[in-house]
Formats: structure tokens, C-alpha cells, sequence
């Protein structure tokens, strides 16, 4: 989007770090409740591969590699640890219970611990076939020990839970080796436990909710991830108004005490929610999908489970929804979080430069847009009511230093050029500061981006500027830029940012033209400032004549047909050499007739194009002035 809410799962880390050293006592704490293990992460809707690692989990026993419980890695909590059998039921015989703690358990760690290993690069999912394989021998004999014992009533809710805790990881483990159809079959088992949901099980259902809604997504079939998404939040619902906290996903017996279980879920319930913000933005819904990543980001900074970042990554995007719907304030607020927090990181490599860069980027837009509205109110376009956003008021977030970039940030509208120029220097100040890391060499498309943006500074600026010289100055630097930046690209490799470029040069050597017009018109006749304008129009014609032959094919042939979305701008670029070719001055008659028969042709292929394509209705008001053009100006070359 350019002003979608463009977010990443991966980006905003829902993973809940490890605790700190001295905090690993508690009985061993699931990471962030989302079951991940080593093999790979909760991924976002629309991701290629989801990968929600079916452990959660993994477990070393007492035989392990020598680490000490203080030392596990984050996926194996929830599943290492006394149990604790005072929370089983306890009737008078214990032949169930103690199957399941003295056979059943450390056997279930023993399979959990694969996944703790480093996968084999050239056989990354040994360590969960492994897993998967010994958990399915566990869960064949707990079915069997079920049947063969006596379990009483008060065992076979356990009995029940323990299985579809089975059948949840198990299934995730399908999903994460690319076999999703058996996968999907498990986990809609795992979750098909009756009404309501035991509360033991609720962070499992909960997950596995999570699970299959994105694997659902990732087939493109958002409604159906919607319901079931929908779903997870109203379970959710229904277990915070419990009393009991429900069981870690991967807790087969019980090892966690009630405050991490409760952390686990309402981690898993963060999870949900961005899995929501990003099905209604594939439904086009973005309002919807703004509303739950704020709240995303607000649990996350609440509870300080996330990488600061990726946090800020996510939260300037979604100013960027706002600022599409003239939030301006609310657009402000969110871009000042993420650069409060952006400041705070400390670590200085190529990553953390991009993201850093990547916000600043999302500054300049800010100003863009701030300019841009600002101008359609001058000009009498839209009144000031039209330019107030409509939205609720965004989910506020209070981040320590974000007031220092809320101040030095303004909402109002600029009125006049000196407004427009404090605008235009901070938007400059933030390209400024993203350039130091998106190089021509290094990084040319994000180069490109911000040299456009700049570009689109200045001719905001001229747009306010009263003194045409000093307006002309302005698409001057323009068009220096762009034309520097252009001829560095390869039109083999960057095609498309190319084609931008050429484009924006036409309209750049255009706007100059019309200045100099203005001002040729208004006074004596100057030759000096016909030659001017003369070679401001040939200018303008080559780009967009630039623009258009980039769309050849190797015959050096313009298509019959363009592809979606191009026939506009190969359409819009024939219509303005047509203009330009109208309005430039000629010393003699015969190089007027040369100039109209040039327009003829622009607006003759036009007509020809949409005649040949009816469904081509984009351009339908253009079109009608071309007609027009073709029927009048073959009389009007005739005349002179």
C-alpha cells in the first residue's frame, strides 16, 4: 500500500522473550504462550510458509545436555518441571495418575526435547519428524493405558485433555513440515472439544484457533480465517471471566503455577489479534485492521514482549492508515511512539539502520500529506471540515520522550508559503536522515523513493511560493535530482522505478514550462525567455516520450494491450505531450503546423487505444477532450 497498513508477523515479534537470568525459576514458563519451538515461528496471515512450530515446547530431562532448568531455552518451558500432582485429581487408586506422571511425562519430554535441537540445514525438519513421530507413539499408548486401566471419572478429563493436547501439537508439527491437510485434521480435532471449552484446555483451543486461522488465510480464504478468528477472541472472552487459569498449551501435566498460564494466554490472545488486523486488511477493511494492531501494540508494550524495533516498525505503519484519513493528530501520535522507542535501541547494525530509515520515511509522507491537504484547502478545493478526519480516536499509547516529537510536530494546515516552508524543512530534515542509509549503491529502490519524495517536497513548496522565479528554482532542483538519479539506473534491472521517474521528469520540465508561459504572457515578448520555455516543452516531451518507449517490447514495439494499471499512464503521458505540444510557442507557421500535427498524432492514438478497448473506461473524460482535439484540429492546420 502506499497507504495501506503494511505490517509483518515476523516484524512484530509477538514471541515473548525469555525472562531474564533470575527469573527462570518459576517452573518453567512457555515462550510468549504461542508454542513455538526451534523449528519455527507463528507467521503472519498472507505468509508464504506459516510456521507455528508444533512444539511449544520442547523438554530435557534429567539425562539432558548438563544445562540446569535455569538455563532452557524459552520453547521448553511449560514442559520441564516438577508436576505437580496435588492439581491432579486424586482418587482412591492412583493407577492412572501414576502411569501418567512416571511413564507418560518424561516420555513426552524426551519427544519435546528434539525440537530443541538445531535444525540439520540440509534436513531442517529431521528434529520434528522425530518429535512428531514419538509424540503419536506416546499418544497411541496413553488411548491404550485409557482403555486397559481403570480411570476413574475424575482422571478421564485429564485423560481427554491430554490427548487433544496431543493433537494440537502434533498437528501444528504437520503444518510446520508442509503437510497441512493432515495437519488441519488435527488441529480441528484439538479444538473440537465440546462446549464450553474446558478450562484447562483453553490456551490449546485457543492456539490451535489461531493456527488454523492461519492456515486458512494463507490459502486466501480470509472469511473463513475471519469466523474462526472471531471465534478464538470470544473464548478468550469466556475464560478471562473464569476463575481458574487454563493450562499451558503444552503442558500435558501440570508444571506452571496460575501467573504464567495467565501470560501465556493473554499472549496467545495478542497473537489473534494481529492474526485479525491482518484478515480484515486482506478483506479491505482497514479501519478494522488498524483498530486491532493498535491494540496489538498496546498489549505488547504493556507487557514489554517485544523487540523495540519491530515495534516501531509496525506502529509507524499504522500512522500511515491514519494519515490516509487526515488523522493528523493520531497519525502524529503513532509516528512519535515509534520514534521514541526506535531512539532507545542501541544496536547499530544493518537491520536496525534499515527500520530506523524506514521510519523516517514515514515522517516525510506525514509531511507530504500534511502539504498536500494544506494546498487543496488554499486553493478553495475542499473546505476545512472536508479535510477533518472522521475516524474514533485512535487507542492512545503513552511512550517515555514521544512528547519531544509530538511538540516539534505540527496538525494545523499550512496557510501561507512561510508555513509550507517549516513544513517542507522538517519533511527535507527526515529524508536527509534516511538517505544516510538507503545509497544509490547500496539501496537503490529505497534511494529512489526518497529522492521522489523529495522531489514532491518542492513542488509542494512552489506550489505556495508567489514569486514564479522563485517557483521555478524549485521544479529546478527537481528535476537536477531526478535527472541525476535516473541516469544512474539501469532500465534492465530497474524497469518500473525507471518508468517513475521518466514520468515525474515530464511533469517537472511541464510545471517549469507553464511558469515560464505565466510570465512570457504577462509582459513584453522576450525571445530569450521563448527559447527558454521552447526548450523546457522539448524537455518535458522527451521524458514522457521516455516514459512511453520504456513499455516496448524487444521488437521495439508498444503492446496491442497493456497490462492492468499501465494503459492509464502510457495513456496520460500521450495526452500531456499532446498539451505540451499545443501550447509551445513557434517562430514561424511552418513549425506551428509541425507542433499541431505532433498534438494530432498524441491525441489520435488515444482515442484509437480506448476505441479498441471499450473496457478501458479509466480514462473516459481525457478521452472525450482527445475526440474533440481530433475533429478540431485538422481544420485548424488547414486555417494557417
Amino acid at each position: 500500500m502506499d497507504d495501506d497498513v503494511v505490517l509483518d508477523a515476523d516484524a512484530l515479534n509477538l514471541r515473548e522473550e525469555e525472562k531474564e537470568e533470575g527469573s527462570n525459576d518459576d517452573g518453567g514458563r512457555q515462550r510468549g504462550g504461542d508454542g513455538q519451538g526451534e523449528g519455527g515461528d507463528q507467521h503472519g496471515v498472507g505468509e508464504a510458509e506459516p510456521r507455528q512450530d508444533g512444539s511449544g515446547g520442547g523438554g530435557e530431562g534429567e539425562e539432558g545436555d548438563g544445562e540446569g532448568e535455569e538455563e532452557l531455552k524459552a520453547p521448553l518451558r511449560g514442559v520441564i518441571g516438577a508436576v505437580r500432582v496435588e492439581d491432579l485429581p486424586a482418587p482412591a487408586e492412583h493407577t492412572f495418575n501414576t502411569y501418567l506422571v512416571d511413564e507418560a511425562h518424561p516420555l513426552y519430554i524426551k519427544a519435546m526435547d528434539h525440537l530443541r535441537k538445531e535444525p540439520d540445514e540440509d534436513r531442517p525438519y529431521d528434529h520434528m519428524y522425530k518429535c512428531r513421530d514419538e509424540l503419536k507413539q506416546l499418544q497411541a499408548a496413553i488411548k491404550v493405558k485409557g482403555e486397559e486401566l481403570s480411570v476413574q471419572h475424575e482422571h478421564r478429563q485429564v485423560l481427554k485433555c491430554c490427548l487433544a493436547r496431543l493433537d494440537n501439537i502434533i498437528g501444528s508439527l504437520f503444518v510446520d513440515t508442509d503437510e497441512i491437510s493432515e495437519g488441519c485434521k488435527l488441529l480441528e480435532q484439538a479444538i473440537d472439544v465440546g462446549e464450553p471449552v474446558p478450562t484447562m484446555l483453553g490456551t490449546c483451543v485457543l492456539d490451535g484457533m489461531n493456527r488454523l486461522g492461519i492456515v486458512w488465510a494463507d490459502r486466501k480464504e480470509f472469511s473463513r480465517a475471519l469466523d474462526m478468528l472471531q471465534r478464538a477472541k470470544a473464548l478468550y472472552v469466556a475464560l478471562k471471566a473464569q476463575d481458574d487459569a487454563p493450562w499451558g498449551r503444552c503442558e500435558l501435566l501440570p508444571v506452571q503455577g496460575d501467573e504464567e498460564r495467565m501470560d501465556e494466554l493473554e499472549n496467545t490472545y495478542t497473537h489473534c489479534l494481529f492474526y485479525l488486523a491482518q484478515c480484515y486488511m486482506q478483506l479491505d477493511q482497514p479501519g478494522k485492521s488498524a483498530e486491532y494492531c493498535q491494540q496489538t501494540l498496546a498489549r505488547q508494550y504493556e507487557t514489554g514482549q517485544f523487540d523495540k524495533l519491530d515495534w516501531a516498525t509496525n506502529a509507524a505503519a499504522i500512522s500511515q492508515y491514519y494519515l490516509s484519513e487526515n488523522a493528523f493528530s493520531d497519525a502524529r501520535m503513532y509516528l512519535a511512539c515509534a520514534q521514541a522507542v526506535a531512539d532507545t535501541e542501541e544496536r547499530d547494525d544493518e537491520d536496525t539502520q534499515q527500520k530506523k530509515a524506514a521510519i523516517a520515511q514515514c515522517w516525510v509522507k506525514y509531511h507530504l500529506t500534511l502539504l498536500n491537504a494544506s494546498w487543496e484547502l488554499v486553493q478553495g478545493n475542499v473546505s476545512e471540515e472536508d479535510v477533518k478526519s472522521t475516524l474514533e480516536p485512535a487507542l492512545p499509547l503513552h511512550v517515555p520522550n514521544m512528547h519531544t516529537y509530538i511538540h516539534r510536530t505540527p496538525t494545523t494546515l499550512a496557510r501561507t508559503s512561510e508555513d509550507a516552508r517549516k513544513y517542507f524543512l522538517q519533511g527535507q530534515k527526515w529524508i536527509q536522515a534516511a538517505l544516510k542509509f538507503f545509497t544509490l549503491d547500496e539501496h537503490a529502490s529505497g534511494h529512489v523513493a526518497c529522492v521522489q519524495d523529495h522531489s514532491q517536497l518542492y513542488r509542494m513548496l512552489a506550489q505556495f511560493e508567489e514569486n514564479s522565479d522563485h517557483a521555478a528554482k524549485m521544479h529546478k532542483r527537481r528535476v537536477d535530482m531526478l535527472e541525476n538519479t535516473l541516469n544512474e539506473l539501469n532500465p534492465q534491472y530497474y524497469l518500473a522505478v525507471c518508468k517513475q521517474l521518466a514520468f515525474e521528469l515530464g511533469n517537472a520540465c511541464q510545471d517549469m514550462m507553464d511558469l515560464k508561459l505565466a510570465k512570457f504572457n504577462a509582459q513584453t515578448p522576450d525571445v530569450k525567455l521563448m527559447a527558454k520555455i521552447t526548450k523546457l516543452g522539448s524537455k518535458s516531451i522527451m521524458y514522457f516520450q521516455r516514459f512511453i518507449d520504456l513499455h516496448r517490447d524487444h521488437k521495439k514495439a508498444l503492446p496491442e494491450t497493456y497490462e492492468d494499471g499501465a494503459a492509464k499512464g502510457v495513456m496520460t503521458a500521450h495526452f500531456t505531450i499532446a498539451r505540451v505540444y499545443s501550447k509551445l510557442l513557434a517562430p514561424d507557421k511552418a513549425q506551428r503546423v509541425k507542433n499541431l500535427k505532433e498534438c494530432l498524432r498524441y491525441h489520435q492514438y488515444i482515442v484509437d487505444y480506448c476505441e479498441n478497448h471499450p473496457d478501458f473506461t479509466e480514462f473516459a473524460r481525457e478521452l472525450e477532450l482527445s475526440k474533440e482535439m481530433v475533429q478540431l484540429l485538422p481544420a485548424q492546420i488547414q486555417r494557417i
